[in-house]
């Protein structure tokens, strides 16, 4: 059994478990010497991301841009998220919030990208090799990086959110069924 080690989570806001969850939860699906390394590792780089996260967060205040969410650069592998489902009913619920809001961005991003393809196939953003004439043309160069205005995006339809929940679909099937393989490498394991 992996020893326990401080009852304090590593970041409310991007991360809500503690090291003893996370050491479970590894130990559950890598040897013990390789589950200690990581989180020992990701205990240490944790309190730099935290001071990162908090500088750009007062970068963009003062800018005006009142920000205080997550910024996703601290992130738990997959596989340790599906065993922290099994160490506990709290970190299940834990992992579970976690989940809804990667997938409510998910769906946000696919239809996003729904809606770039069909600008896209209508014309309505210009090929790469379309702006680089128009550049050249202009006696403009692309060192320093080009941004374009877009005249409009389409709108979005229902065959759109219909691809992108089709496109999430896919990715919570992926979950369910690594949640249920963890699962049952648990069950087998613990009765050995």
């Amino acid at each position: 059994m992996p020893k326990r080690t401080s009852p304090k989570v590593l970041d409310p806001l991007e991360l809500p478990f503690t090291q003893a969850e996370i050491l479970e939860a590894a130990s559950l699906i890598w040897p013990s010497g390789d589950a200690e390394k990581f989180v020992q590792t990701l205990a240490h780089h944790v309190p730099a991301y935290i001071r990162w996260r908090a500088r750009k967060w007062a970068m963009w205040r003062q800018s005006g841009v009142r920000r205080r969410d997550g910024l996703g650069g601290i992130a738990l592998p997959e596989e340790i998220l599906a065993a922290l489902t099994v160490i506990s009913k709290s970190a299940a619920a834990r992992v579970k919030k976690q989940k809804r809001a990667l997938w409510k961005g998910l769906r946000s991003a696919f239809i996003n990208s729904e809606r770039h393809a069909a600008a896209k196939r209508l014309g309505l953003i210009p090929t790469k090799r379309q702006v680089l004439a128009q550049l050249r043309k202009a006696g403009l160069s692309t060192q320093y990086g080009v941004m374009i205005r877009v005249k409009g995006m389409p709108r979005v339809t229902r065959k759109m959110v219909a691809s992108a929940e089709a496109r999430l679909q896919v990715q919570v099937r992926k979950w369910e069924v690594l949640c249920r393989r963890i699962r049952v490498r648990t069950r087998v394991d613990g009765a050995a």
